[in-house]
């Protein structure tokens, strides 16, 4: 049978984007995925290690698979890597400290260096602390001690409330 024209394809993709996170995160392992917020559509997402797919037609050499092995450029950290939240999840709750009029931006913490809670300590990445922070400083310097601060003083009930807002009560339907 002849061919037949399929469907149209679209992507989120922004081939900008796209290019800046790739050439941004080099030859560092690990993954970056960038995502409109109101929409939820992918604009950008990379993995490394990574493999080029022309190598693998029009069929993969024994060299080219033990390469790709030995680099664990199979995994495609982006979709199957299992990561904490980290430095991205502190903007959400600074808006709901905010939102909730727990915090202004010029409200100030100490970060000695770790938090304790529930006979638990919990370190800051920087570990002898980064002294007084406001929210800019805060999420310039990445201080884990100020977000455990407000989260705990604002409770689980708004952190959560709002991570709602940001839709992260549901899946992002990427397979």
């Amino acid at each position: 049978a002849p061919p037949v024209t399929g469907s149209g394809f679209y992507s989120s993709l922004d081939i900008d984007i796209q290019a800046a996170g790739e050439s941004a995160f080099g030859t560092r392992e690990g993954a970056l995925v960038a995502m409109d917020v109101r929409t939820g559509e992918v604009l950008a997402m990379v993995s490394r290690p990574d493999y080029d797919l022309n190598d693998l037609t029009p069929f993969i050499s024994r060299d080219t698979f033990r390469d790709i092995e030995d680099r664990g450029a199979w995994i495609n950290r982006a979709l199957q890597g299992l990561y904490p939240p980290g430095w991205t999840y502190k903007l959400l709750p600074a808006i709901a400290a905010l939102r909730a009029g727990i915090i202004t931006p010029e409200t100030g913490i100490d970060c000695p260096g770790f938090h304790t809670a529930g006979g638990r300590r919990f370190p800051c990445h920087r570990r002898s602390g980064h002294g007084p922070q406001r929210l800019a400083d805060a999420i310039r310097q990445s201080c884990n001690v100020y977000f455990y601060k407000i989260s705990l003083e604002m409770g689980i009930d708004t952190l959560a409330t709002e991570s709602r807002r940001f839709g992260l009560h549901a899946p992002t339907g990427i397979d």
